[in-house]
Protein backbone atom coordinates (compact mmCIF):
# COMPACT_ATOMS: atom_id res chain seq x y z
CA UNK A 1 0.00 0.00 0.00
CA UNK A 2 2.99 2.39 0.79
CA UNK A 3 4.44 1.79 -2.67
CA UNK A 4 1.51 1.94 -4.99
CA UNK A 5 0.20 5.52 -2.41
CA UNK A 6 4.04 6.80 -3.35
CA UNK A 7 3.69 5.96 -6.92
CA UNK A 8 -0.24 7.72 -7.01
CA UNK A 9 1.10 10.59 -5.70
CA UNK A 10 4.02 11.12 -7.77
CA UNK A 11 6.58 11.37 -4.31
CA UNK A 12 9.81 13.14 -5.40
CA UNK A 13 11.31 13.16 -1.80
CA UNK A 14 11.03 10.99 0.93
CA UNK A 15 12.64 11.08 4.60
CA UNK A 16 12.68 7.10 6.37
CA UNK A 17 14.23 6.27 9.24
CA UNK A 18 16.36 3.46 9.05
CA UNK A 19 14.03 1.13 11.76
CA UNK A 20 10.76 2.15 8.50
CA UNK A 21 13.31 0.89 5.78
CA UNK A 22 14.35 -2.31 7.70
CA UNK A 23 10.94 -2.54 7.96
CA UNK A 24 9.85 -2.06 4.72
CA UNK A 25 12.63 -4.40 2.79
CA UNK A 26 11.58 -7.89 3.58
CA UNK A 27 8.53 -7.39 2.10
CA UNK A 28 9.29 -5.87 -1.08
CA UNK A 29 7.88 -7.85 -4.04
CA UNK A 30 10.67 -7.89 -6.28
CA UNK A 31 14.46 -7.10 -6.56
CA UNK A 32 14.37 -4.01 -8.64
CA UNK A 33 14.03 -0.56 -7.84
CA UNK A 34 10.64 -0.07 -6.24
CA UNK A 35 10.51 4.01 -6.94
CA UNK A 36 12.80 4.74 -9.28
CA UNK A 37 10.77 8.27 -9.30
CA UNK A 38 12.40 9.56 -6.03
CA UNK A 39 15.26 12.23 -6.47
CA UNK A 40 16.25 11.93 -3.10
CA UNK A 41 15.44 8.87 -0.04
CA UNK A 42 16.88 10.36 2.94
CA UNK A 43 17.89 8.67 5.97
CA UNK A 44 19.66 9.26 9.68
CA UNK A 45 19.03 9.98 12.79
CA UNK A 46 20.68 6.47 13.68
CA UNK A 47 23.24 4.08 12.40
CA UNK A 48 22.81 2.80 8.77
CA UNK A 49 24.74 0.20 7.82
CA UNK A 50 26.78 -0.63 4.38
CA UNK A 51 24.70 -3.70 4.40
CA UNK A 52 21.55 -1.41 4.70
CA UNK A 53 22.63 1.26 2.31
CA UNK A 54 23.59 -1.18 -0.31
CA UNK A 55 19.95 -2.71 0.04
CA UNK A 56 17.81 0.49 -0.30
CA UNK A 57 19.64 1.71 -3.53
CA UNK A 58 19.38 -1.84 -5.34
CA UNK A 59 15.85 -2.87 -4.32
CA UNK A 60 13.93 1.20 -3.13
CA UNK A 61 16.23 3.76 -4.73
CA UNK A 62 19.47 4.54 -6.13
CA UNK A 63 18.99 8.33 -4.67
CA UNK A 64 19.99 7.65 -1.38
CA UNK A 65 21.10 10.35 0.92
CA UNK A 66 22.59 9.61 4.62
CA UNK A 67 22.19 12.01 6.59
CA UNK A 68 24.33 13.60 10.47
CA UNK A 69 23.36 15.63 12.53
CA UNK A 70 22.15 17.25 16.12
CA UNK A 71 18.97 19.42 16.54
CA UNK A 72 21.17 21.38 19.29
CA UNK A 73 23.45 22.91 16.20
CA UNK A 74 20.40 23.88 14.30
CA UNK A 75 21.49 22.78 10.86
CA UNK A 76 22.87 19.18 9.31
CA UNK A 77 26.68 18.42 9.96
CA UNK A 78 27.00 16.08 6.72
CA UNK A 79 25.04 14.59 3.76
CA UNK A 80 26.37 11.68 1.93
CA UNK A 81 24.83 11.23 -1.42
CA UNK A 82 25.07 8.04 -4.05
CA UNK A 83 28.33 9.70 -5.49
CA UNK A 84 29.74 10.31 -1.72
CA UNK A 85 28.64 6.70 -0.29
CA UNK A 86 30.39 4.97 -3.53
CA UNK A 87 33.79 6.82 -2.69
CA UNK A 88 33.80 6.43 0.80
CA UNK A 89 32.00 3.49 1.98
CA UNK A 90 30.76 3.55 5.52
CA UNK A 91 30.93 7.54 5.89
CA UNK A 92 28.17 9.39 7.03
CA UNK A 93 28.84 12.05 4.95
CA UNK A 94 30.71 15.20 3.78
CA UNK A 95 30.01 18.69 5.99
CA UNK A 96 28.51 21.33 3.63
CA UNK A 97 29.63 25.10 2.35
CA UNK A 98 29.96 26.87 6.30
CA UNK A 99 29.82 24.20 8.60
CA UNK A 100 33.52 22.69 9.83
CA UNK A 101 34.15 19.14 11.59
CA UNK A 102 36.48 18.28 13.36
CA UNK A 103 38.31 15.43 15.88
CA UNK A 104 39.38 16.22 19.07
CA UNK A 105 40.53 14.38 21.91
CA UNK A 106 39.33 14.69 25.55
CA UNK A 107 41.49 17.79 26.37
CA UNK A 108 39.78 19.37 23.13
CA UNK A 109 43.25 19.39 20.95
CA UNK A 110 42.58 18.58 17.40
CA UNK A 111 43.33 15.16 16.15
CA UNK A 112 45.01 14.02 12.37
CA UNK A 113 42.98 12.44 9.75
CA UNK A 114 42.11 8.73 10.52
CA UNK A 115 42.33 9.13 14.53
CA UNK A 116 39.07 8.26 16.21
CA UNK A 117 38.43 10.56 19.31
CA UNK A 118 35.42 13.29 19.73
CA UNK A 119 32.94 14.68 17.11
CA UNK A 120 33.01 18.33 17.47
CA UNK A 121 31.22 20.94 15.16
CA UNK A 122 31.33 24.84 14.65
CA UNK A 123 28.66 26.83 12.33
CA UNK A 124 26.69 29.90 11.65
CA UNK A 125 23.60 30.60 13.71
CA UNK A 126 25.09 27.98 16.62
CA UNK A 127 23.95 28.53 20.03
CA UNK A 128 26.52 28.88 22.50
CA UNK A 129 24.87 27.23 25.27
CA UNK A 130 21.57 25.87 27.14
CA UNK A 131 19.25 27.93 29.02
CA UNK A 132 19.59 27.64 32.52
CA UNK A 133 21.91 24.63 32.17
CA UNK A 134 25.77 25.89 32.43
CA UNK A 135 27.00 22.02 33.59
CA UNK A 136 25.53 20.81 30.23
CA UNK A 137 27.07 23.86 28.41
CA UNK A 138 30.13 23.78 29.70
CA UNK A 139 30.18 20.14 28.39
CA UNK A 140 28.92 20.53 24.91
CA UNK A 141 30.09 24.37 24.22
CA UNK A 142 34.06 24.28 24.22
CA UNK A 143 36.55 26.90 23.14
CA UNK A 144 33.45 27.85 20.12
CA UNK A 145 32.62 24.36 18.80
CA UNK A 146 29.96 22.39 19.82
CA UNK A 147 30.53 18.43 20.85
CA UNK A 148 27.59 15.94 20.46
CA UNK A 149 29.01 13.25 22.49
CA UNK A 150 29.56 11.05 19.61
CA UNK A 151 32.73 9.55 18.02
CA UNK A 152 34.23 9.57 15.00
CA UNK A 153 37.20 9.91 12.45
CA UNK A 154 37.64 12.19 9.70
CA UNK A 155 39.44 10.99 6.34
CA UNK A 156 42.32 13.47 4.44
CA UNK A 157 39.13 14.32 2.50
CA UNK A 158 36.80 15.46 5.24
CA UNK A 159 34.60 12.48 5.18
CA UNK A 160 32.97 11.99 8.49
CA UNK A 161 33.28 8.08 9.66
CA UNK A 162 30.36 7.88 12.80
CA UNK A 163 31.58 5.39 15.52
CA UNK A 164 29.24 5.41 17.88
CA UNK A 165 28.43 7.38 21.35
CA UNK A 166 31.02 8.50 23.27
CA UNK A 167 29.73 7.58 26.52
CA UNK A 168 29.26 4.03 24.97
CA UNK A 169 32.49 3.20 24.02
CA UNK A 170 33.59 0.04 25.88
CA UNK A 171 36.87 -1.16 27.49
CA UNK A 172 37.14 -4.58 27.32
CA UNK A 173 40.23 -5.10 29.81
CA UNK A 174 41.68 -3.04 27.92
CA UNK A 175 40.64 -3.03 24.52
CA UNK A 176 38.27 0.12 23.08
CA UNK A 177 35.62 -1.47 21.35
CA UNK A 178 33.06 0.84 19.37
CA UNK A 179 28.89 -0.30 19.27
CA UNK A 180 28.83 0.20 15.69
CA UNK A 181 31.64 -2.34 14.76
CA UNK A 182 29.32 -4.80 16.60
CA UNK A 183 26.26 -3.67 15.43
CA UNK A 184 27.47 -4.00 11.44
CA UNK A 185 28.79 -7.26 11.99
CA UNK A 186 25.61 -8.66 13.41
CA UNK A 187 23.92 -6.93 10.93
CA UNK A 188 25.75 -8.53 8.18
CA UNK A 189 24.32 -12.00 9.58
CA UNK A 190 21.34 -12.71 6.77
CA UNK A 191 18.97 -13.50 9.74
CA UNK A 192 19.43 -10.25 11.86
CA UNK A 193 17.08 -7.67 10.96
CA UNK A 194 18.35 -5.32 14.02
CA UNK A 195 20.83 -4.95 16.23
CA UNK A 196 22.44 -2.85 19.15
CA UNK A 197 25.62 -3.26 21.15
CA UNK A 198 26.03 -1.89 24.24
CA UNK A 199 28.63 -2.58 27.50
CA UNK A 200 27.26 -4.02 30.73
CA UNK A 201 29.45 -3.55 33.50
CA UNK A 202 31.84 -5.41 35.24
CA UNK A 203 34.33 -5.18 38.08
CA UNK A 204 36.38 -7.49 36.67
CA UNK A 205 37.29 -6.28 32.93
CA UNK A 206 35.62 -2.93 33.28
CA UNK A 207 32.92 -3.56 30.30
CA UNK A 208 31.50 -6.90 28.65
CA UNK A 209 30.66 -6.36 25.43
CA UNK A 210 26.65 -7.00 24.87
CA UNK A 211 24.23 -7.19 22.33
CA UNK A 212 20.99 -7.49 21.29
CA UNK A 213 19.09 -8.19 17.74
CA UNK A 214 15.90 -8.68 16.12
CA UNK A 215 15.56 -11.65 13.83
CA UNK A 216 14.32 -12.38 10.61
CA UNK A 217 13.46 -16.00 10.92
CA UNK A 218 14.54 -18.09 13.81
CA UNK A 219 18.36 -19.14 14.46
CA UNK A 220 19.84 -20.18 17.94
CA UNK A 221 21.79 -17.31 19.93
CA UNK A 222 25.03 -19.24 19.87
CA UNK A 223 25.28 -19.39 15.84
CA UNK A 224 25.07 -15.31 16.14
CA UNK A 225 27.61 -15.25 19.02
CA UNK A 226 29.87 -17.68 16.72
CA UNK A 227 29.45 -15.51 13.83
CA UNK A 228 30.52 -12.43 15.18
CA UNK A 229 33.54 -14.83 17.40
CA UNK A 230 34.81 -15.48 13.75
CA UNK A 231 34.94 -12.13 12.41
CA UNK A 232 35.97 -9.80 15.42
CA UNK A 233 37.82 -12.50 18.08
CA UNK A 234 38.41 -10.98 21.35
CA UNK A 235 36.21 -8.04 20.15
CA UNK A 236 33.23 -10.16 19.84
CA UNK A 237 30.10 -9.71 22.24
CA UNK A 238 30.50 -12.39 25.08
CA UNK A 239 26.59 -11.90 25.62
CA UNK A 240 23.42 -11.78 22.77
CA UNK A 241 19.84 -11.56 23.35
CA UNK A 242 17.07 -12.35 21.21
CA UNK A 243 14.15 -9.94 21.08
CA UNK A 244 10.69 -9.50 19.45
CA UNK A 245 11.23 -5.87 19.27
CA UNK A 246 14.02 -3.15 20.60
CA UNK A 247 13.11 -0.89 23.75
CA UNK A 248 13.28 2.77 22.08
CA UNK A 249 12.00 6.06 23.15
CA UNK A 250 9.45 8.31 21.32
CA UNK A 251 11.90 9.08 18.91
CA UNK A 252 12.99 5.54 18.30
CA UNK A 253 16.65 5.44 19.61
CA UNK A 254 17.52 2.34 21.13
CA UNK A 255 17.44 2.33 25.04
CA UNK A 256 20.77 1.06 25.55
CA UNK A 257 20.89 1.40 29.36
CA UNK A 258 17.84 -0.31 29.62
CA UNK A 259 19.22 -3.30 27.61
CA UNK A 260 22.48 -3.34 29.80
CA UNK A 261 20.72 -3.05 32.77
CA UNK A 262 18.42 -6.35 31.69
CA UNK A 263 21.35 -8.15 30.99
CA UNK A 264 23.77 -7.75 34.23
CA UNK A 265 21.96 -10.44 35.78
CA UNK A 266 23.13 -12.77 32.63
CA UNK A 267 26.66 -12.25 33.48
CA UNK A 268 29.01 -15.37 34.36
CA UNK A 269 30.39 -15.46 37.84
CA UNK A 270 33.95 -15.01 36.74
CA UNK A 271 32.75 -12.28 34.79
CA UNK A 272 31.18 -10.11 37.22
Amino acid sequence: AFLVEAERLEVTYLSLMPTHLRQLLPRLPDERPQLPRLRILRTGAMTVTESLRDEIMRRLCSNLLVTYGTNDVGTPIAFADAQTLRRFPGCVGIAPSGVELGIADDEGRSLPAGEVGLIRVRAPGMPSGYIDNPEATARAFRGGWFYPGDLGLLTPEGALHFKGRADDMMNFDGIKIYPSEIEAVLLEHPAVAEAAAFPVSSSVHQDIPAAAVVLRHPVPESEIRIWCHDRMQSRAPLIVEILAELPRNSIGKVLKRELAKRLEGRLPEDHR
